[in-house]
């Protein structure tokens, strides 16, 4: 995650997803532990990849108690396949 500007960009990059996969992304409230409503929708990644450009400044996108969630696939949306909490600094 990349503050540029007013905005802030969200790359995400898995590996060893198969080609084919197309995987959903959010931020959510809550910590990876605890993970809530969704709060920012992102691209979903496909093949592993997936980049967002967030029309919010860094410091409204990447709050404590929020979290990255990537989900298996649509289908099984509640499946976790990776999360990362978010806190100020936070540089991924």
């Amino acid at each position: 995650i990349t503050a540029q500007g007013a905005t802030t960009k969200v790359v995400i990059a898995l590996t060893g997803e198969p080609s084919g996969a197309h995987q959903p992304a959010h931020i959510h409230v809550g910590d990876c532990a605890h993970p809530g409503a969704v709060k920012i929708p992102l691209t979903d990644i496909v093949g592993g990849h997936s980049t967002t450009i967030i029309d919010k400044r860094y410091s409204q996108v990447v709050v404590a108690g929020t979290s990255v969630n990537t989900h298996k696939s649509l289908a099984e949306i509640n499946v976790y396949k990776a999360c990362a909490n978010l806190t100020m600094g936070t540089s991924m």
